[in-house]
């Protein structure tokens, strides 16, 4: 089950027992437009990591289960083995574990996909299987910021031409 599918499903269910769960409901909880909200119930915009965080707290449901990587709906019943794999599992946020990110010695291959991510404004990433990022080398970086430097070269390009 994709991840529209799962928060749609699971916003439904809380709201058979209280009515007052509707998409305006949830998204001014979570701080974004009623319409934003309603994009990601219908898969066409996926919301930025720490919106999911914020849904996931909000409706009591770990991360991981509105994103598919488990089928536990509870962050409490995730499994040891589960928990093994999660890179988030000890930590209160996704945001938390960003800001625990430090550049130190050795290269960090989730430390700079995030900075890049930040240095180039984009919130509205696809890619949430951080444990993936783990072994990244510094070439494969290196190529990923050299993508989104000729990916924002040309929206600013498409912005001048649109101007």
């Amino acid at each position: 089950m994709k991840f529209a599918e799962r928060l749609k499903k699971h916003r439904e269910e809380i709201k058979k027992e209280r009515p007052e769960w509707t998409q305006s409901y949830v998204a001014e909880r979570i701080g974004v437009a009623r319409v934003t909200y309603t994009s990601y119930e219908n898969g066409t915009k996926l919301p930025p990591l720490d919106t999911v965080d914020r849904i996931a707290t909000l409706m009591d449901v770990s991360a991981d289960y509105l994103i598919g990587r488990t089928d536990e709906k509870s962050p409490r019943l995730i499994s040891d083995k589960q928990k093994e794999i999660n890179v988030f599992a000890e930590r209160d946020s996704v945001l938390e574990y960003y800001e625990s990110l430090k550049e130190d010695e050795e290269f960090n291959p989730i430390y700079e996909l995030n900075r890049l991510i930040k240095e180039y404004g984009i919130d509205q990433i696809g890619f949430l299987d951080y444990k993936k990022w783990e072994n990244f080398t510094k070439e494969d970086i290196d190529e990923i910021r050299r993508h989104f430097e000729w990916v924002s070269q040309r929206a600013k390009e498409r912005n001048e031409d649109g101007d």
